[in-house]
């Protein structure tokens, strides 16, 4: 990388802005469908953003339909239950612990990484917390990202 002199950024000001300077977590939501389109949108957007060994942690369940997040709701602290009941859809993130089993898919480079994870359940749980959460914060800032394909 150049020195921050001369250091100039492929995002321009208003995509920088819109990612990560004035980005904040919604809390009202309108209801309205979010298209199959847009998710996976925002998917092939993500889905390779660096983690160790390029391994992937993160599973997402889309919870569409009511029943499915009145159960989630449960779980949930009360200030955040009308919200998600209100939402047309809820993502739920989480980490797989037996994303070892996987690793040698997206990264073929390192053949012993599976048995490193395989030999050291509490590496292998760190590992999956991490690197889990740099997915999560992928897709939520992808979720940021405009795309004209579903109207943001």
């Amino acid at each position: 990388m150049s020195s921050s002199a001369t250091h100039r950024s492929l995002l321009d000001p208003a995509a920088q802005d819109l990612l990560l300077r004035q980005a904040y977590t919604e809390d009202r939501f309108t209801g309205e469908a979010v298209p199959g389109d847009a998710l996976r949108a925002v998917h092939d957007l993500v889905r390779n953003g660096p983690t160790a060994f390029n391994q992937q942690p993160l599973r997402i369940h889309l919870l569409r339909s009511g029943a499915s997040r009145r159960r989630l709701v449960r779980h949930l602290s009360p200030s955040n239950g009308e919200k998600t009941l209100a939402a047309s859809l809820t993502a739920l993130l989480v980490v797989d612990t037996a994303f070892h089993l996987r690793l040698p898919e997206p990264c073929p480079a390192f053949a012993g990484a599976a048995a490193l994870y395989a030999e050291d359940p509490a590496r292998r749980e760190r590992s999956a917390l991490l690197n889990g959460s740099l997915q999560a914060a992928y897709f939520l800032v992808g979720i940021r990202a405009p795309d004209s394909r579903w109207g943001r």
